[in-house]
């Protein structure tokens, strides 16, 4: 996989028309992602800027999207298109800080609600609470 990834912020010429340097890297972007999908469909996570890697679509609209919104800024190192920071690290090209990890976005919200609620133990302790004093 190219390590150069300064097209993403290269999506329009002087003209507002879509540059090559784009439609190219959007081409290996989906090859990349298709290769490594597990979804029995081969559909990917769209990284446009709206969809936010929220969303699993065909690559054809996903390459719609990424021609129509834009891909993420910052999202550099795929990883939730199957890249680790460490193969981007191989090549010196990672964006990461070293002291940062990508986490699955599961574990990521589970780990927000327990900062917003105090964790799991913190729920026994009110269903233990009487109800009235």
């Amino acid at each position: 996989m190219a390590s150069d990834r300064s097209w993403m912020n290269r999506r329009f010429d002087a003209n507002k028309k879509i540059t090559d340097d784009y439609k190219i890297g959007v081409e290996d972007f989906i090859r990349y992602a298709v290769a490594r999908t597990e979804d029995s469909k081969g559909r990917i996570r769209c990284p446009c800027t709206e969809c936010g890697n929220y969303y699993i679509k065909y690559p054809d609209d996903v390459i719609l999207d990424l021609y129509r919104h834009g891909i993420m800024p910052g999202y550099t190192t795929w990883s939730s298109h199957g890249e680790s920071d460490r193969s981007r690290d191989d090549t010196g090209t990672s964006s990461i800080n070293d002291n940062q990890s990508e986490m699955d976005p599961v574990e990521q919200n589970q780990l927000l609600l327990e900062m917003d609620f105090g964790g799991e133990d913190d729920d026994m302790n009110l269903v233990q609470c009487p109800l009235y004093e």
